[in-house]
This record gives C-alpha cells, sequence and structure tokens, in this order.
C-alpha cells in the first residue's frame, strides 16, 4: 500500500463508537461508507475512496475489532458479516 491513512486520536474513538452502535440491538448493523471511511483512512477520502482504501477498512476490522465486514455500494455502507474466530479467519 502506498497510500498514507491519516487517522487522529478521535478518529478512533468515533470509530469504537461506530462499531458500538452498529452492535446495538436497536440498530440496524450498519454505517455509511463516507463516515467508516473518514475515521479509518481519513478526510481526503471521504467520496474519494478506491478498491485499495475499502481492502484497508476491511483490514482495520479484521484486525482491531475482530469482524468481517461488506460494502453495500448501492446504498453506500458497510455492514457486519461475521466475527472473526479463533485462528483470525
Amino acid at each position: 500500500m502506498n497510500k498514507d491513512y491519516n487517522v487522529d486520536g478521535e478518529g478512533w474513538f468515533l470509530l469504537d463508537e461506530m462499531i458500538d452502535e452498529m452492535y446495538d440491538k436497536d440498530g440496524d448493523g450498519i454505517c455509511g461508507l463516507n463516515e467508516v471511511v473518514e475515521l479509518v483512512c481519513g478526510k481526503e477520502f471521504v467520496g474519494n475512496y478506491d478498491e485499495e482504501d475499502l481492502e484497508y477498512v476491511k483490514e482495520v476490522m479484521r484486525e482491531f475489532y475482530r469482524i468481517n465486514v461488506g460494502f453495500d455500494m448501492y446504498r453506500e455502507c458497510m455492514y457486519i458479516e461475521s466475527e472473526v474466530d479463533g485462528d483470525g479467519e
């Protein structure tokens, strides 16, 4: 990856909150794609992300939040597909 993703500490805090809301029983289990891209990659990627950026988002979700995510490009959202099991897959 040759891109420079710049996220500050507050961005990680907000990302934690977003993931919690996705798990909330009253929530719909999705979040806006631009919102999550901004928090994971940086503000300059909002509305300007590509497949490489989305793969990075998937990697962050898998490594730090232990969830596998998918993207609905039509609805422009991210959703939780599954939790990562014990062996990392």
